[in-house]
């Protein structure tokens, strides 16, 4: 259990609770649970298991890709950097590794993406490519200390060729991407020495773009 929400299963704040319910005379909450444990418990007089369920509750808490994990091989978790256009999405699946894309439509809202990131930090066995745009050494800092990233790369291009890049594209969000470009050149920094995305061979990943 965790003080931030995110980090908790179902994604809310721990809640007080009394082990000796008030309905029984308990006035001290001394101990924190789970929301879901909380308020599935109600007032402590329940000793049998319901048949039904509140209609808050649910099993799937967030969906996340299905993983590609073998424990024989060393956890790796690739952060990986940069602007818009600048080929994340393409270098993240040509991995073969898990990919966790914002971009994703499964993702329903930054909450429940930073949730399953939160969650991917807590797997020993996690083989995995993160993609955020991670503009400042602080925000791709966030970002790894929450999914334990064992690599932080920057992959970029010149503003002028991701422009045009993003155009040729012709979706229908092109203006939204071409100033979320000058956006993120705008807040750029490289205080914390960023390396440049080497290629999957210098990670020690077997690219599916070489199979």
């Amino acid at each position: 259990m965790y003080r931030d929400p995110a980090r908790n299963p179902d994604g809310m704040p721990l809640e007080a609770d009394h082990t000796q319910a008030r309905s029984q005379g308990g006035r001290r909450a001394d101990r924190l649970l789970l929301a879901t444990c909380n308020r599935s418990r109600g007032d402590g007089t329940r000793t049998v298991t319901p048949t039904g369920r509140p209609d808050w509750w649910t099993r799937d808490w967030y969906a996340i890709p299905e993983p590609i994990a073998d424990p024989g091989l060393p956890r790796l978790v690739v952060l990986l950097c940069g602007p818009p256009g600048a080929g994340k999405t393409t270098a993240a699946q040509a991995s073969g590794l898990t990919v966790y894309d914002r971009d994703d439509p499964h993702w329903t809202g930054e909450r429940q993406f930073t949730t399953a990131l939160a969650a991917l930090g807590h797997d020993p066995h996690a083989r995995a490519v993160v993609i955020r745009s991670g503009a400042t050494s602080s925000a791709r800092a966030k970002a790894a200390q929450l999914v334990l990233a064992t690599h932080v790369y920057l992959l970029t291009e010149d503003a002028t060729v991701l422009g045009h890049r993003v155009a040729r594209r012709g979706r229908a969000d092109k203006q939204a991407t071409l100033a979320a470009i000058g956006t993120w050149f705008d807040q750029h920094d490289r205080d914390d020495d960023v390396p440049d995305f080497p290629g999957w061979d210098a990670v020690g990943v077997h690219s599916t773009a070489h199979a």
